[in-house]
């Protein structure tokens, strides 16, 4: 994974934060205090061993908190979590002829809104 990768994943994680803080700040923690990440089985070990040494450790080093926040270590700013949330995925491929297949397969057995779905999707029964 690369580092702008998960930069973006970061970056849609604190947005996702930021929202659900804004809309009930008494029921959420403020989005610089949570921490989220994933892996799957893909991941190289050191990656995941990264991963889950930062989840382990209950705070968020906070490169841009460091001048804010006392008692950063090193000049990092290091914040104590409020909400740690590590994902695990299984990437499944699935061929697209495999699902028509078992679709048409499943056709007598689908509601008439699902056909009249599937039907306004252009697929030929």
């Amino acid at each position: 994974m690369t580092n702008t990768h998960r930069q973006n994943d970061t970056d849609r994680h604190v947005d996702a934060a930021r929202k659900l803080w804004e809309d009930n700040p008494r029921r959420y923690p403020e989005p610089e205090r949570v921490w989220a990440d994933w892996l799957y089985g893909e991941h190289p070990p050191a990656h995941r061993r990264a991963v889950l040494e930062e989840f382990a450790s209950d705070v968020i080093e906070d490169h841009d908190q460091a001048q804010l926040v006392e008692g950063g270590v090193g000049g990092r700013g290091l914040v104590p979590a409020a909400l740690q949330v590590l994902s695990s995925v299984e990437v499944v491929v699935v061929k697209l002829g495999t699902w028509l297949d078992n679709a048409r397969k499943r056709a007598g057995k689908l509601t008439e809104q699902r056909r009249a779905d599937l039907n306004a999707l252009g697929m030929r029964w």
